[in-house]
């Protein structure tokens, strides 16, 4: 069994992650890149226009944020692939902050970074138990099953 440096809390050590990945395995760098392209590819999945297209049009209205759990490199993947910092700003990765959802502090950390109270902050997620950590220190929030309703939740949080 590999020991891995972990890339969800930590930046910078993503090279070394993969070269042990491609050491435990008893494979060259080539294979190890090889995987690193196609978790790339899993992990960004497909961009939800039609949410990113909305989320930019809010920022007239509403900040709009990121907090991800993430591994070190989601910031240049996701940057290349969707130019995310077009729409969020903050966007807030768990590999540099080194903190996870749902614990409480990655929340109070991205209120602190967002200069907002609780009360002034609505959070999608599209797991139930982020959802939960974020209510526990007082942030309105819902799951994400599809755009209609994200959308429509959205909006009466501004009204």
């Amino acid at each position: 069994m590999a020991e891995l440096p972990d890339i969800s809390r930590r930046a910078g050590i993503r090279a070394d992650y993969w070269a042990r990945v491609g050491q435990a395995l008893d494979k060259d760098s080539s294979f190890a890149e090889a995987m690193e392209a196609e978790m790339w590819d899993e992990y960004c999945g497909r961009l939800n226009t039609e949410l990113f297209e909305y989320a930019s049009a809010l920022r007239s209205r509403a900040g709009v944020a990121i907090l991800s759990n993430s591994v070190d490199g989601a910031r240049s993947e996701e940057e290349r692939r969707f130019g995310f910092s077009a729409a969020f700003d903050p966007i807030l990765y768990s590999h540099e902050t080194g903190l996870l959802k749902p614990e409480p502090e990655a929340y109070e950390n991205a209120l602190e970074q967002m200069g907002a109270e609780a009360d002034d902050v609505f959070f999608i997620d599209d797991h139930a138990i982020c959802v939960e950590g974020a209510r526990a220190v007082g942030i309105d929030a819902i799951v994400h099953r599809d755009n209609p309703t994200t959308i429509a939740a959205i909006e009466e949080f501004l009204r």
